[in-house]
């Protein structure tokens, strides 16, 4: 999500720039419009810059209106957020279309900078509020924003980097290749089930 954000920033950065008139060194029409760029290669460079920004999109939003929601709200109220969001998703798609003629009537290549400040705000706000749910579990990030603050936006981050991980990257249990070698597979799976029955073992031998 980092990742695609950041590009999405850069690449309407940089289209801002390559559609600019002072780099397209335009003609300019009777009627004082913009015409046909003398300088051709800053306009090759911005077609590739779409593709590019199309690519960040895919990689890091393209699917998080239906997977992010899903993997951070418990079974309760999980279907109507995924709603939500996905309302949400449709509606900024609707106002996008809407407002994109427009301003590019209105203030021409400096459309890429607004949308370049939107993709900034999306990035800082991924950074600081949205945890990372890779290698957890539903019950652990129900348990981290159990935890966490109802009225700081921030803490759930904190709370989550805190929060020691169960599972490695690959979603197995961590520790479990150490358990199978101690015991084998029906040991290992005793210690998962049931991660306190050492202590008492050791305990009731005493």
């Amino acid at each position: 999500m980092l990742f695609g954000a950041a590009g999405m920033m850069v690449t309407m950065a940089m289209l801002a720039v390559t559609t600019a008139p002072s780099i397209t060194n335009p003609v300019i029409l009777p009627n004082g419009m913009d015409g046909e760029a003398r300088n051709k290669a800053p306009g090759y460079a911005a077609a590739v810059l779409l593709f590019v920004f199309n690519s960040c999109f895919a990689i890091g939003w393209l699917g998080m209106t239906w997977l992010y929601p899903a993997e951070i709200t418990n079974t309760r109220i999980r279907a109507a957020a995924n709603g939500v969001s996905t309302s949400a998703n449709w509606l900024f798609n609707f106002l996008v279309v809407m407002i994109t003629p427009i301003l590019f009537e209105k203030i021409k290549y400096q459309t890429y900078l607004v949308f370049m400040c939107t993709n900034a705000a999306i990035l800082v706000t991924t950074y600081f509020i949205f945890p990372e749910t890779a290698g957890r579990s539903l019950e652990e990030m129900d348990d981290i924003f159990a935890r966490s603050s109802y009225l700081n936006p921030f803490d759930v981050v904190r709370k989550e980097q805190q929060t020691p991980r169960r599972y490695d990257k690959s979603g197995r249990p961590l520790g479990l290749e150490e358990l199978i070698a101690e015991g084998g597979y029906g040991h290992a799976e005793k210690q998962l089930d049931n991660p306190d029955l050492d202590t008492r073992d050791a305990a009731s031998s005493n």
